[in-house]
Order: C-alpha cells, then structure tokens, then sequence
C-alpha cells in the first residue's frame, strides 16, 4: 500500500509539473509508464500481460472519445474487447461469482487509471493527441472501441 502511494503521489506530481511544461520531451511516456507500473503492482498476478495490454487500449480509446470530437465508443466492440479479458466456453475454466467480481474490479480500476493519465496527457496538446486518434483508426485490423466514424 505505501508503494501504492508512493507511486500516485510521484505520478501526480510528475502529471503537475508536465502540466505547467507542454513541451518535456517524454512526457506522456513518463506518465504512461508510472500509472502502468502502479496498475501492474496494484493488481498483483490477477491480470496477464496481455489482459493489461486489453484494458490500456480499452482507457486510451475511452479519452478519445472523451476528448476528441467526432469519436463515439460502438457499445458491441466494447463488449466484444472486454470478453477478450476473460473468455468464456468450451475448453475455458469456469469462474465462481467472486473470481468474476474480483476480475470486474481490477478492470473497473486499470482502465479509470489508465483514461485518467491518458486524458491529463491529452490536455497538452489536444489537436495533436486527437490527429493521432484518427491515424489510429484507420488502422485495419486493430481491437477498436470506436464507432463508424460519422
């Protein structure tokens, strides 16, 4: 838990000081790196690589939407990218109703940290972080949340 802090009270003061200098180099590395390694040590072995991997690219897309116009999240896709965290069926385990709720809070918890730094990065330079987004969806084949674009 100290760790925990630790690493919220050094990511929020890197975020202010970012925040008073657009232009550091690195910035959104910086930030993007310390909430990973929080979500990573907060969430112990309960999430996979790849399961966080799922949940960042989930946040990242929901501040798009959030902070760029002409973005809308597609309800089914997002459903379909947080099945992905936890596939259900033939040949996959069964999970009892805490596993379930315990998986759904560490996601509800990644995914607020990550879209929180995500969006504290945005604000820097939204034209650029929302240029981006668009070459972001024009990518073919890439686990999208958004909507058709309108």
């Amino acid at each position: 838990m100290i760790r925990t802090t630790t690493l919220c009270l050094a990511l929020f003061s890197a975020t202010s000081a970012l925040a008073q200098d657009a232009a550091t180099p690195g910035h959104g590395q910086l930030v993007d790196s310390a909430v990973s390694t929080m979500v990573e040590e907060t969430t112990g072995k309960m999430l996979s690589p790849e399961q966080l991997t799922i949940l960042k690219s989930i946040a990242h897309q929901l501040a798009v939407t959030t902070v760029c116009p002409g973005f809308a999240v597609d309800e089914a896709r997002r459903s379909e990218e947080l099945m992905r965290l936890a596939p259900t069926g033939e040949g996959k385990p069964e999970r009892t109703p805490e596993e379930s709720a315990a998986l759904q809070a560490v996601a509800v918890f990644a995914i607020g940290a990550h879209m929180g730094a995500t969006m504290a990065v945005a604000i820097n330079d939204e034209a650029a972080f929302c240029a981006h987004a668009e070459e972001e969806r024009a990518e073919p084949g890439a686990h999208l949340i958004y909507a058709p674009k309108s």
